[in-house]
């Protein structure tokens, strides 16, 4: 993981940090997208699906440990 990403993941957690989530969805947001597409074959339904994913991931980001897995899983 970047030093960088751990940081936003920090900020996130501690101060629930607007910027800082924005910043990470945006790094990872057409990765998703994209997968999601590629199963859907839907633009408006992975469009949905992702922001529900991200949703999903700022809800339970204070859980998120770097010990145990990597962000990107």
């Amino acid at each position: 993981m970047l030093d960088h990403e751990l940081k936003l993941i920090k900020n996130i957690q501690k101060k629930s940090h607007r910027e800082s989530a924005n910043i990470l969805i945006k790094g990872y947001y057409s990765e998703i997208y994209g997968y999601v597409f590629k199963q859907t074959s839907c633009r408006q339904l992975a469009a949905d699906i992702t922001q529900e994913i991200f949703i999903s991931m700022i809800r339970s980001i204070d859980n998120y440990n770097v010990e145990r897995c990597s962000f990107r899983t």
